[in-house]
């Protein structure tokens, strides 16, 4: 059996990270960085997270929790394609660096438990964030699935190069039908 494994921001949701650092004054984008690993790793709340970004970039926090509303859209695509994988024998994960609110926020309990998803991992949840190996690892696990049979789609390189270290294979996602042809040849169907 294999798996086939999904970041969720830049993936299978449009991501806000970027809109966030876009807005930054230069110097300021580092403390950007610094706060979404924060919530990454789960020392702060998603209030708390959404207040330290609207102070770091002058705005209100109504206009951060707008910026995270207007970037979260579904992939519907990729979603389609979730669930064309989910009639073969391949298990499906998911493994977000994201706060422990995320997964409530952006799937239904029933997609979490087996609708979408086989096993998913939120970093803070884990206190561990990709691209560390182990946590790609903890993840083939929790599918019951060799790391060797399973591959990465995410849309950091340096995230690929986490799960490549942790013996599965990667794919750079750049666009769906791209995304979905390795993922077709890496589980052998076409």
């Amino acid at each position: 059996m294999k798996a086939v494994i999904f970041d969720c921001f830049g993936v299978l949701y449009g991501g806000s990270l970027f809109t966030l650092l876009n807005m930054a004054a230069p110097e300021k984008r580092n403390e950007v960085v610094d706060l979404n690993r924060q919530n990454d790793y789960g020392f702060l709340s998603f209030q708390d997270y959404t207040v330290g970004m609207a102070e770091l970039l002058g705005k209100t926090t109504d206009e951060i929790s707008a910026i995270f509303k207007q970037k979260r859209v579904r992939n519907q695509p990729l979603f389609d394609f979730i669930h064309e994988l989910r009639t073969l024998d391949v298990k499906v994960g998911l493994l977000t660096n994201a706060g422990r609110d995320m997964p409530s926020a952006l799937f239904s309990e029933q997609e979490l438990n087996g609708g979408l998803f086989d096993a998913y991992i939120v970093s803070s949840e884990n206190g561990i964030i990709k691209p560390n190996p182990a946590i790609y690892t903890i993840l083939a696990d929790k599918l019951g699935v060799p790391a060797g049979d399973c591959i990465m789609v995410d849309d950091a390189f340096e995230n690929c190069n986490g799960a490549e270290a942790a013996g599965m294979q990667a794919v750079w996602f750049a666009d769906n039908e791209t995304a979905k042809q390795h993922v077709r040849d890496f589980i052998g169907h076409a």
